[in-house]
């Protein structure tokens, strides 16, 4: 029932009909399925493995699984991008070790509804550092506009 749930907020938030859905979101869509077995998968290693292999071993498989899209859309960055980049993957791996230590220590049922919070950090850091305003119509959706198919 949460998977079904979690599947009708995502289609709530993309909004199809309303707006064109492009490929961002049906990565998103494709990648949820992906992420939920990442984590059943870490949760059950942790049983007999140690946070840092399973850190190590889901950064290897996601380095080479990610490797064939990344050739061929490469250009060379910048030295301030490969610092932006490996500061992002600092803070990723600290952020998968940190929850796999969750995993270890508690249900999955305990672990995951704390996700949801991405969600209100993401909106919160998307006003303050970048200035987008908050989708109020994904909130609240005016009469006029509802296209007149539905």
């Amino acid at each position: 029932m949460g998977v079904i749930a979690g599947l009708f907020g995502t289609i709530f938030i993309i909004r199809p009909g309303f707006q064109d859905v492009g490929l961002g979101q049906l990565a998103q869509l494709s990648a949820a399925p992906l992420f939920a077995a990442s984590f059943i998968i870490a949760k059950k290693l942790t049983a007999k493995d140690n946070p840092s292999m399973i850190v190590g071993m889901l950064s290897l498989i996601c380095s080479l699984t990610l490797l064939p899209g990344a050739i061929l859309q490469w250009r060379t960055p910048t030295l301030t991008e490969v610092g932006w980049l490996s500061l992002s993957a600092l803070l990723a791996t600290a952020g998968h070790f940190t929850l796999t230590k969750a995993f270890a220590a508690a249900p999955i049922m305990v672990t995951q509804p704390l996700s949801f919070l991405q969600l209100v950090w993401a909106t919160v850091i998307g006003v303050m550092l970048f200035g987008e305003p908050i989708d109020l119509r994904a909130v609240k959706r005016q009469p006029e506009e509802i296209p007149e198919e539905f």
